[in-house]
């Protein structure tokens, strides 16, 4: 039997019981006799209510209020009846004053205690009823709650899956014809190679990873990337000073921004051009910014790897994240804002 029940219970039926001596005290009918017939009355009303509550439990549950509410009405009128019942009863064989006494009305006894006992299961009931339907409100809002967090987990693993580069066959082709050029940067270019699948085939679990983590990983993503397009190729970063590098930020967000540069600004430029990532502090907003050479393209805005970066900041952080990509000049420029309430905040100077 649930602890917390029989807690309650006993401590409601107590309580009653001490309010009802106290009532008989200030009345100056603080007599043996009565006490104990008060004492056998609320000890059938408890186990009476003991039985609404099987009744209730395991076979009214589910109804709608507008059934219950009628048969536990009817219920406490029949539970009271018999807790009533069982105590004249006992009044009765034990000889009590209230049979003994030929000016007592035994049937004027029944009635007022019927009426209190009924009072008092109907109370109990429409408690009762109360708290179990709050908790099953309750349980199922958790429920609800869970089997959302869990959707909401599955779709970023789904999306985290999505996020493996695109080019890593290239780079295996263009390691291997670098090998007979020059065996030491093919050696540097399979160590960055080894450090992106690593990191890209690592238990997905975390959603966020923190900045230090994310710039290496970059920055081999860059250096991979230098292998094809060679001199065409320029890129540079600039971590504001103040920004702690143990922040969280989304997990391969630089990399995803860094791999759209390349792919849909550097790769369409014959001459090549330059890749700048800006990280810094913003109105207590962590601010990504990657801008590139080249003009924004109409369909570049709704590709996979945008969508994806847009799908993953409103899970993660709801409507107080934002993310663009706008031309500016000859450079298009894509803008993360990420809330500092989810992040650490800067060191100051």
């Amino acid at each position: 039997m649930h602890t917390h029940y029989w807690r309650y219970q006993l401590a409601g039926w107590l309580t009653l019981l001490g309010l009802d001596f106290l009532g008989k005290f200030i009345a100056n009918m603080f007599q043996p006799s009565l006490l104990v017939a008060v004492i056998v009355l609320y000890g059938y009303g408890l186990f009476a209510s003991h039985g609404l509550r099987y009744v209730y439990k395991h076979h009214l549950r589910g109804l709608a209020i507008w059934k219950v509410l009628p048969l536990s009405l009817l219920l406490s009128l029949l539970a009271a009846f018999l807790a009533t019942s069982g105590l004249m009863a006992v009044l009765f064989i034990f000889g009590h004053p209230a049979f003994a006494q030929p000016i007592t009305q035994p049937i004027m006894i029944f009635q007022y205690n019927l009426f209190l006992m009924w009072l008092f299961l109907f109370i109990w009931t429409g408690l009762y009823l109360f708290i179990t339907r709050q908790r099953q409100v309750d349980d199922l809002s958790q429920q609800h709650q869970e089997l959302q967090n869990n959707l909401e987990q599955s779709q970023l693993h789904a999306l985290l899956n999505q996020l493996n580069p695109h080019f890593m066959f290239n780079c295996i082709n263009n390691i291997r014809a670098l090998i007979l050029e020059d065996s030491h940067k093919a050696r540097d270019m399979l160590a960055h190679m080894a450090d992106m699948l690593r990191y890209n085939l690592q238990d997905k679990q975390q959603a966020q990873e923190v900045l230090k983590i994310e710039l290496d990983i970059a920055h081999a993503f860059m250096q991979l990337a230098s292998i094809q397009f060679e001199q065409r190729l320029c890129f540079s970063q600039h971590i504001q000073p103040t920004i702690d590098l143990q922040i969280l930020v989304p997990r391969m967000l630089i990399q995803l921004l860094l791999e759209n540069a390349v792919k849909h600004g550097i790769a369409h430029l014959p001459q090549g051009g330059e890749v700048i990532l800006h990280i810094s502090c913003e109105q207590q907003q962590l601010r990504i910014e990657v801008s590139n050479d080249g003009l924004l393209q109409t369909h570049t805005g709704q590709g996979i790897g945008l969508q994806n970066i847009r799908s993953r900041l409103k899970m993660l952080y709801g409507d107080e994240a934002r993310f663009d990509i706008i031309q500016q000049g000859n450079k298009v420029v894509a803008t993360t804002l990420i809330p500092m309430t989810e992040v650490a905040t800067c060191k100051l100077l």
